[in-house]
């Protein structure tokens, strides 16, 4: 005997329907929880420039400090730090993370010197040594080899600098 499918009932239209505003009303609860977590539970982030801040080992680990806060690094941030302090020693910065009271003041010591670094030059860890623009220091000088314009700071020009391009092409030959 053949299997053939029935036309749908009226009542079995309910049903979908009473099952799809079930669904719709679990999606809003759901949806709320996570709204109420975003804005209640989560972290907040903080923008400090690098020169305000300072780093220090702290027990058995290391905190980051700007002006009266203090935060401390969960796994991911201080990874995402330590490639950025040292592309090529973020695995060892990681090591010493866990480390003795002498492996944390490494790491502080570290830490601090590179926020020196963003603080003095414009690519720090880069190969430039141009200097950081900042009011005091404004990037409108030109370039004494090419003339381009706006690519120095006075600081670069006290120093005799030119350009990274000319400067690439004198060095590196590019």
């Amino acid at each position: 005997m053949a299997n053939f499918h029935r036309a749908p009932e009226a009542a079995d239209g309910a049903v979908a329907v009473r099952r799809l505003e079930e669904a719709l009303q679990r999606g809003k609860a759901q949806a709320a929880t996570v709204v109420d977590r975003v804005l209640n539970c989560q972290p907040h982030d903080a923008i400090v420039k690098a020169a305000a801040m300072t780093f220090r080992p702290d027990g058995k680990r290391l905190l980051m400090e700007a002006g009266e806060a203090r935060w401390s690094f969960h796994a991911h941030a201080f990874g995402q730090a330590a490639s950025i302090v040292a592309p090529k020693g973020a695995e060892y910065l990681s090591m010493l993370r866990d480390g003795t009271d002498w492996q944390l003041s490494l790491l502080a010591t570290n830490f601090n010197e590179w926020a020196d670094l963003c603080d003095t030059f414009a690519d720090p860890g880069g190969r430039s040594a141009l200097r950081r623009a900042h009011k005091g220091n404004p990037r409108n000088r030109s370039c004494p080899s090419c003339k381009r314009r706006n690519v120095l700071t006075p600081a670069d020009v006290a120093r005799g600098y030119q350009c990274d391009r000319c400067a690439d092409a004198a060095e590196r030959g590019y």
